[in-house]
């Protein structure tokens, strides 16, 4: 076969006539041979004198194949596209006497290279020198090796400019000797040509990367939509943490690879191994990880800094959830890049406020976007942890040592931001996870006791703030359009638990809400009517052409949209715009199942151990313990008997660990009060029976799901409240209407753990 393949050669080009003169150098012929898999490019030098020849990519000429230095005749035979080729190319370049050919190749194979691109960056936790890099297209490996400082600059090629980019580094940390490989899943070849910014492989990117491959069932996403779809699902706290594991092992020589690791994607890619490592540094240094994060943070190099130059006309932000669950809190950062300023608009779930506060932003030397409100930001919140609001012993113990007036209320306060500082920890194909700093100072409202006894008063705190949030550009993220169908979770004919514009009505003590939007069954008709069934509200709806549903009240108009769907439930962005009012809504919605009930049978347990579990709130970051449990203090649920009565779980207590540090929570269960059907199929539990409060939750159901093996259902939830201690008791919405989880729960999960 050699010989002939030879003889093949010769023939061809005895044949041949010129293709191309320049520069002293002239063409002959250049051919691809597919049964060899082969290019061949043949020439001469028609100027006197040796010349340096070069063949290169067509499209760049920054990929170099081949070079000789001849005075006369040069021949190149080069691997085509199979594994070790130079890959598919219709144009070939010779570069001579710093002038350049550009040639067609015939017979060449297809689909040809067709665009190019150069990846720059730095690899670096610290900058690893001398690094190998590589990258892998259509077959052909790119690689080159890192300077002295572990810059790295890589021209790549490729047929489709819609192909994901993986950039691969291998070396040892500097200093330590430790082998370290990173990655960056950089996007698609396109946005490499679009976006100028370095392509740093870091100890960031690599914990995206393998993250990313977890929310992806363990596999690589192989398309931008995948892509996306996983980055969604990456946990941005568990993101933070592994990131900071990385640099701990690479920056500290006395931690390195556990035993049994040679490389550090097979470690980091091993939960198991993960946890037990984070373990032994929590023990050995305490501070260490939160040390690393705060460096994190404040490396530029490691954190994709903002620039001014891409900020978009506004942010979606969502705050991240727990893992398992969907974030019901975002907000909009409009910005107005003239004149850098710009608006925030928000909403407080659990008092209906809306939220519209205009602000001035820049971006600082390090790239962070620092945003400073033109008046200090005054909110209300609640909690039912009074550690949440001071550390002093003698005010937590007098506040667990009396008796207050209401035992379930919340402690309110007053909590004022002075600004937001955000830092880009990954800049995402279409999501980016943010860090948010916030300074708030905390004013909480006095705390009411019972028997005429002086109210508990807690002193003013000035903190900061820390949170993860999702960044969704409108420049870059996709929504998931409603459809005017009645059979699928996008589907809007029908009935849906969503978020809806009416006023509410009034408190206990009679004060109103705003009037704003609330949860709410709406119904969605095939004529454009809509009417909320609660509130009784009509309106008009329609679907626009970038698939987001637009609500006309008459008096205001909403628009919202689909963000992430996970089973029945939707995340769903809503935008509020009148004459005198503009604010924003994320939370989850529901299509509703009109065969769904909450029959008598439903509601019992399915076991002895077994109650429903409240979970309107287990998405707060924090509230999961690293076992997946719920916090215990933030356990709440109903256990329905078999005779009209249901029992209220809402507190408990450990029992003394054992040897081996393992507990069992108590629960503990109120009395049993009475709950009934009514007409429109919802239910009422007569929640407490005292002289103090008289209250009465009702339930009206949504759809029902079994989630890995655990019942659960959602319903649309109101309480009415009377303060008989108030000199005009009367009944009063305790908290607005929202959509509300009840999952099944069984207590020996519980059973010899750790104590919270």
């Amino acid at each position: 076969m050699p010989a002939i393949r030879s003889l093949m050669i010769l023939l061809l080009f005895a044949v041949a006539s010129p293709m191309a003169t320049a520069g002293g150098i002239k063409i002959n012929n250049a051919i691809y041979m597919a049964p060899f898999d082969q290019y061949v490019v043949w020439g001469k030098v028609t100027q006197g004198g040796s010349v340096d020849v070069e063949l290169r990519d067509g499209i760049s000429q920054l990929n170099q194949y081949a070079s000789r230095r001849t005075r006369k005749h040069f021949l190149f035979l080069l691997p085509g596209t199979r594994d070790g080729g130079i890959g598919a190319h219709c144009h070939l370049s010779i570069v001579a006497n710093d002038q350049v050919q550009t040639f067609r190749v015939k017979r060449a194979p297809r689909p040809c290279v067709t665009a190019s691109a150069v990846l720059e960056g730095l690899i670096t936790d610290a900058p690893m020198p001398y690094a190998t890099v590589s990258v892998t297209l259509d077959g052909v490996t790119y690689t080159t090796q890192a300077d002295a400082d572990g810059q790295y600059r890589l021209p790549i090629l490729t047929t489709d400019i819609e192909q994901l980019v993986k950039v691969e580094s291998e070396g040892s940390a500097d200093g330590t000797g430790e082998p370290i490989n990173f990655v960056h899943l950089a996007g698609t070849f396109a946005r490499q040509i679009e976006d100028p910014d370095p392509t740093n492989i870091t100890n960031v990117t690599t914990a995206s990367y393998m993250l990313t491959l977890a929310a992806n069932d363990g596999q690589e996403p192989d398309s931008q939509e995948t892509l996306e779809a996983a980055q969604r699902g990456v946990d941005a706290t568990e993101l933070f943490e592994l990131a900071a594991l990385i640099k701990v092992i690479v920056d500290h020589p006395e931690y390195s690879l556990p035993q049994g690791f040679d490389s550090l994607l097979d470690f980091i890619a091993d939960n198991d191994a993960v946890e037990h490592y984070r373990a032994e540094v929590d023990a050995a240094e305490p501070d260490l990880l939160a040390n690393t994060m705060d460096a994190i943070l404040s490396d530029s190099e490691l954190v994709k800094g903002f620039s001014a130059d891409e900020v978009p006309e506004f942010y979606l932000a969502i705050t991240n959830p727990n893992p398992g669950y969907m974030s019901r809190e975002g907000r909009i950062y409009r910005f107005n890049t003239s004149d850098n300023t710009g608006s925030e608009l928000g909403y407080q779930a659990w008092n209906g406020q809306p939220r519209n506060e205009t602000f001035t932003w820049l971006i600082n030397d390090k790239g962070q976007m620092v945003m400073t409100p033109d008046a200090p930001v005054v909110q209300y919140g609640q909690t039912y942890s009074i550690e949440d609001l001071t550390d002093d012993p003698t005010l937590i113990a007098q506040f667990h040592n009396s008796e207050r007036a209401d035992p379930n209320a919340p402690i309110t306060y007053q909590f004022t931001t002075h600004h937001w500082t955000f830092t880009r920890l990954t800049d995402g194909s279409a999501s980016d996870i943010v860090s948010l700093d916030t300074q708030v100072t905390y004013v909480i409202d006095p705390i009411e006791l019972a028997g005429g006894a002086p109210p508990l008063q807690l002193p003013e705190r000035v903190t900061s703030n820390r949170s993860l949030q999702t960044f969704l550009s409108s420049l870059e993220y996709n929504s998931i359009a409603f459809a005017p169908c009645d059979d699928g979770e996008a589907c809007l004919l029908g009935t849906w638990a969503g978020m809806f514009h009416y006023p509410l009505g009034t408190d206990p003590r009679g004060n109103a809400f705003p009037e704003s939007a609330y949860a709410e069954l709406i119904d969605f008709g095939a004529d454009g009517h809509c009417r909320g069934q609660l509130s009784g509200n009509d309106c008009r709806w329609q679907i626009d052409s970038e698939g987001q549903l637009v609500i006309d009240y008459g008096d205001m108009v909403q628009t919202s949209q689909i963000l992430e769907q996970d089973g029945t439930q939707s995340g769903v962005f809503s935008r509020f715009e009148s004459s005198t009012q503009s604010f924003a809504h994320y939370g989850i919605w529901v299509r509703a199942d009109s065969d769904f009930a909450l029959t008598d049978q439903f509601i019992q347990p399915s076991g002895p151990t077994k109650a429903w579990n409240g979970e309107v709130n287990a998405w707060i970051p924090g509230l999961l313990r690293e076992d997946g449990l719920l916090s215990s203090e933030h356990l709440f649920g109903w256990r329905f008997t078999n005779n009209g009565t249901v029992q209220n779980y809402y507190q408990g207590s450990w029992s003394e660990p054992d040897s081996s540090g393992n507990a069992t929570f108590q629960f503990t269960f109120g009395q049993s009060v009475p709950y009934y059907h009514n007409g429109d199929g919802s239910v009422t539990i007569e929640r407490f029976l005292n002289e103090q409060i008289d209250t009465e939750r009702t339930w009206y159901p949504i759809a029902s799901a079994t989630i890995n093996g655990v019942r659960q259902f959602w319903v649309m939830e109101q309480e009415y409240r009377r303060y008989n201690w108030l000199e005009a008791p009367q009944w009063g919405i305790a908290f607005p209407r929202r959509v509300n989880i009840q999952r099944e729960l069984d207590e020996q999960d519980y059973v010899g753990v750790k104590p919270d």
